[in-house]
């Protein structure tokens, strides 16, 4: 199917797509899009603003500070889908699983505590 006249230019020409192109709204999705449960995180209608999640501060618009601690949180999360912005990321004592990857952390995080999960690997 051929793209309308509109989406032709989402990307300009001669650039890549690069995850720095989205809002940290939808960074913040992908970022929990493979937990078990996303009920933390859904208002009564099954979606709730970023803003409005528990455990995350935002600054000047941006994602700068998550604090999941001790949620029980389980599944996967993809570090590479962190807003770059962000400057804490506390998820310790929840049951994540899989391999991280420091490569994919933002340069502006400070803080940074994955303690108490089921994480294998080296980082």
């Amino acid at each position: 199917m051929p793209l309308a006249e509109d989406d032709k230019h989402i990307i300009p020409r001669g650039k890549k797509f690069t995850l720095d192109m989205l809002p940290d709204e939808q960074l913040m999705q992908m970022l929990i899009s493979n937990f078990d449960d996303n009920s933390p995180f859904e208002g009564e209608s099954g979606d709730k603003e970023v803003v409005k999640w528990p455990g995350v501060q935002i600054r000047n618009d941006m994602v700068v500070k998550i604090v999941w601690y001790n949620w029980n949180l389980g599944g996967s999360i993809n570090l590479s889908f962190l807003p770059r912005k962000t400057e804490t990321l506390k998820i310790t004592g929840n049951v994540l699983h899989g391999t991280l990857l420091a490569r994919d952390l933002p340069r502006t995080l400070k803080m940074f505590s994955i303690g108490s999960n089921m994480f294998s690997g080296t980082i």
